[in-house]
């Protein structure tokens, strides 16, 4: 998946910095010639392959909200959410700049819950699974981590301070005083991890012995898909 995802971003960096014109099909046309619909056709495979883990991947993240409906049901959800927001993209009087907003948000929440969940699982966790609690059924009254939900606020706090997007409302007051400088992701991660951290030493639960597993031995683990499924 991940290299017809980065074939496609340097061959679109490539025919765009050849600076003849902006219409992705005349820019392949003009680059390729005869060989322009092969291409066209392998460009579609990368975004085929790639949302197929993402729609494979919605599926599972429902079994965290306790969702116990079938995967192709939740895979049809996804899809038809997904063509909805093509479909305002599409509509909008400037698709480059309603893309532009789309993604300045998608930076602001992804990198300081990137923070939370890596500081998480190698410097809390050291890297263990606890498998049983994986599939236990879910504690109503103690299962909530506040201190990663406090430190990804944190997070969300100073990726905005560093963004600068498009939107007003988006360009943070430490990106407009260094005239423009977005470090947003790199705030929103490092300030997340930190604050994870010292919060989970300070008043975080302590995680239940069980059957742990360390993260290069947990792909040897064959009940775990057919569990997955069953849910």
């Amino acid at each position: 998946m991940f290299l017809p995802t980065v074939w496609l971003a340097f061959l679109g960096a490539a025919i765009a910095s050849a600076g003849a014109g902006s219409d992705p099909s005349k820019l392949i046309i003009a680059a390729f010639d005869v060989m322009a619909l092969p291409v066209l056709l392998v460009l579609l495979h990368g975004p085929v392959a790639t949302n197929i883990v993402v729609i494979y991947s919605a599926a599972l993240s429902s079994l965290t909200l306790d969702l116990r409906l079938p995967r192709w049901i939740i895979s049809v959800i996804s899809g038809v959410i997904a063509c909805a927001i093509l479909y305002a993209f599409l509509q909008s009087g400037d698709f480059a700049h309603a893309f532009d907003n789309f993604m300045v948000a998608l930076i602001v929440w992804i990198s300081p819950w990137a923070g939370v969940t890596l500081t998480d699982f190698y410097l809390v966790r050291r890297g263990r699974i606890d498998v049983a609690t994986l599939y236990a059924a879910p504690d109503r009254d103690g299962s909530v981590n506040w201190p990663g939900l406090i430190a990804f606020a944190v997070g969300l706090v100073a990726a905005w301070a560093f963004q600068m997007g498009t939107i007003a409302a988006m360009q943070g007051p430490l990106a407009l005083a260094t005239g423009g400088l977005d470090l947003s992701w790199l705030a929103g991660m490092g300030v997340a991890g930190a604050s994870y951290l010292m919060l989970h030493r300070l008043f975080g639960r302590p995680f239940a012995s069980g059957n742990y597993l360390r993260s290069a031995d947990a792909a040897s683990v064959d009940a775990a898909p057919t569990s997955l499924s069953q849910v």
